[in-house]
């Protein structure tokens, strides 16, 4: 049956407990999720890696009652579960079902996406700030796309950035909310209204002066998020795989894996997390599978071939009791219990238990040479290895006599049998010098009585230091600032999470992983220098030696600002991110534009970036995003000219700079358009001398 706002509420217990959790106002402090410098992995924005192990609990704000996401959360924060991914809206009409598993008008006023029940919203508000406030990162879809697409090109595009915008300004102040777009398919004829989606949620961030959050896509089965949105999409720095082995259709063999797809997308540049969104679930405590669902020896299997072969961005687990609420009559609470889960936290333990963040799957097999079984199929061996050769990672999920290669690194080799089902290691080991070839035979069943075993080998690295110090430190001179560089140190044997740069008489900035920064704030004319800190898990290392002395000058460079007519907002750079915004009048380098001749066409040089406005991707279509880039001269699509009639024109598209829909919303993001002839404010800008 349809299942209305009332019902929601009334079975979420009498009270429905708003003031559990931290309000919306009020800042949650600490550090924000976002990509770790490499592209590999997500950390938090002081360097701490963390791999989102989450839980699939997709009706979680429309069906569960105060007690239950209470207990969901704790239970899940003290089984080594760091997140839990959940739906914000969810209309879909299931197959053989003749009423969706939310109403859409108990979600919207008479439907329409533009009218959000606040309400509604605030029992949304409350089940993410109580997931959150247990340690719990919450993954948060604004709208499920499967079965939604008439429904969604109905809204078009305008509504469905403003309802992203919507969702996520409710939580700009909370640092462990992501996001994802769409739901269970493939963006299709919808794209414009998905990626409009992403957007809003960028919007919401860019108003509230907020880093960019991350943000995957979900799309249908053998589907990656950088598959679906191949061509980019500007909100998009969360690679979600969805895969079934074997598949729903086709024989084994003929379908994808988790493997294959990461494998796929780790060759993929720049660099993108990559984690596994979602695949088979349990439906009754593993004991049985079929096309959707899986035994628990499949769901170890699944879980351990995404990880180990690239996807360290994190995995997703998935129990029909959970995301459906209740099936066949199993409560959540009840599945909370189910070994599947407690395996995919035996995994995350032993993965976090070393330098995990090093890892590379081994694609050509050069670690993992033979008896690896076949390619697609359920046999499958995979393997990883760390850029350092510090260590390695086999996963097997049947009986192999499997064939290694030692790295060549000058190290002795230790390989141990680690049990995936109980957590345990086999007693024993076995050595192997650097560059040795070596056969390991799996050692019988294991403790759940299914073939499958992980080797752990490690090296000679088991008393990491603090790192050394850092060389080659220079730098350069600004207008009251300087960039520093330097040269990365030996790391000790742990990663290292952050650089720290000095200065003498004053003056500092932080790194998580870049080997510059820099450093504002500083008086001209004044001489410095700066020395350099690394610092990794073990601690801080010593400093470098000083660079040589520099003396900050002010700039000689005019700069201007640019509003809209029609709006009264400023061209500007959305702090943190390459998204160009209209924001709020402010004394803000980030609005303030240098117009640097280049030919017959200008370059609009940012002054707080020192990169250049351009249409993305060169893109020559209507409603093309405008975003920042290193300058180039050459780039056509970042050439531009201000016009008597105060319209900037782009050179490479020949359509002008325009705000989208005549917004007055600060932190919207630009674009361009087929350029008025009727005088179209939201294409006029008016330019100031700084």
């Amino acid at each position: 049956m349809t299942i209305g706002l009332g019902a929601l509420l009334v079975g979420a217990s009498a009270a429905v407990g708003v003031t559990a959790a931290a309000p919306a106002s009020a800042e949650i402090p600490g550090s924000t999720l976002q990509p770790s410098a490499n592209g590999r992995y997500v950390q938090w924005s002081d360097g701490t890696p963390v791999f989102l192990l989450s839980d699939t609990a997709w009706l979680m704000p429309g069906r569960y009652s105060d007690s239950e996401v209470i207990n969901h959360a704790t239970t899940r924060a003290a089984q080594g579960f760091t997140s839990i991914q959940m739906t914000a809206a969810f209309p879909e009409l299931q197959r053989g079902s003749t009423a969706p598993l939310q109403d859409i008008n108990d979600i919207f006023t008479n439907g329409d996406m533009a009218r959000p029940i606040d309400s509604y919203f605030d029992r949304v508000e409350w089940v993410v700030n109580t997931v959150t406030s247990r340690g719990l990162v919450v993954i948060l879809n604004p709208f499920w796309k499967k079965t939604m697409d008439t429904y969604l090109d109905g809204q078009g595009e305008t509504k469905n950035r403003t309802y992203g915008r919507y969702l996520a300004g409710r939580f700009v102040n909370n640092p462990r909310v992501a996001y994802f777009i769409g739901g269970d398919a493939a963006p299709l004829a919808v794209r414009p209204e998905l990626d409009a989606q992403g957007l809003g949620v960028l919007d919401a961030y860019a108003a509230a002066g907020k880093p960019k959050p991350l943000v995957a896509y979900h799309s249908k089965p053998g589907e990656s998020s950088r598959e679906a949105f191949s061509t980019g999409a500007g909100w998009l720095n969360l690679d979600w795989t969805y895969e079934y082995a074997p598949p729903f259709t086709g024989a084994e063999g003929t379908g994808g894996s988790p493997y294959v797809e990461n494998w796929q997308d780790w060759a993929k540049t720049p660099a993108m997390p990559i984690m596994f969104g979602e695949g088979f679930y349990d439906r009754d405590n593993g004991a049985s599978a079929s096309s959707r669902w899986s035994d628990r020896h499949g769901l170890r299997r699944q879980a351990w071939w995404s990880t180990v072969s690239g996807g360290i961005g994190g995995y997703a687990y998935g129990a029909e009791p959970i995301w459906l609420h209740r099936y066949n009559g199993i409560t959540p609470t009840t599945a909370l219990t189910w070994e599947s889960g407690r395996d995919a936290a035996r995994m995350t333990s032993f993965l976090t238990g070393t330098q995990w963040t090093r890892l590379q799957p081994d694609i050509n097999h050069t670690f993992l040479t033979g008896g690896y079984g076949r390619f697609k199929y359920l046999d499958h061996a995979v393997a990883a290895v760390a850029d350092d050769k510090s260590f390695a990672v086999v996963y097997t999920p049947t009986a192999h006599n499997l064939n290694l290669r030692m790295p060549a690194s000058g190290r002795t080799y230790t390989l141990r049998w680690f049990d995936p089902s109980n957590g345990t290691y086999r007693s024993g080991s076995t050595t192997a010098a650097s560059g040795a070839a070596i056969t390991m035979t799996t050692p019988g069943n294991n403790a759940s009585g299914k073939p499958d075993w992980t080797i752990h080998v490690t090296s000679g690295v088991v008393n990491p230091t603090a790192p050394g110090a850092p060389t080659g430190v220079a730098a350069t001179p600004g207008n009251a600032s300087a960039t520093v560089s330097w040269a990365a140190p030996s790391d000790g044997g742990s990663p290292i999470t952050r650089y720290t740069v000095t200065g003498t008489p004053g003056g500092s900035c932080t790194t998580t992983g870049a080997t510059s920064c820099t450093v504002t704030g500083l008086t001209n004319g004044t001489s410095y220098t700066f020395r350099v800190t690394a610092t990794n898990a073990i601690g801080t290392g010593p400093a470098s030696a000083a660079s040589a002395a520099v003396t900050p000058t002010a700039s000689s460079t005019a700069y201007s600002t640019f509003t809209s007519v029609s709006s009264t907002l400023r061209l500007a750079v959305a702090s943190g991110t390459n998204t160009v915004v209209q924001s709020t009048p402010a004394v803000s380098s980030l609005q303030q534009w240098e117009f640097r001749t280049n030919g017959s066409y200008v370059n609009l040089v940012n002054r707080s970036t020192g990169q250049c406005a351009m249409v993305n991707e060169s893109s020559l279509t209507n409603s093309a995003l405008i975003v920042q880039a290193a300058c180039t001269t050459a780039t056509t699509s970042q050439q531009w000219t201000l016009t008597p009639a105060n319209q900037i024109i782009n050179r490479n598209s020949g359509k002008c700079l325009d705000v989208p829909a005549r917004s007055t919303t600060p932190g919207t993001q630009l674009i361009q358009y087929t350029c008025s002839t009727t005088g179209a404010t939201n294409q006029q800008w008016t330019r100031a001398a700084v």
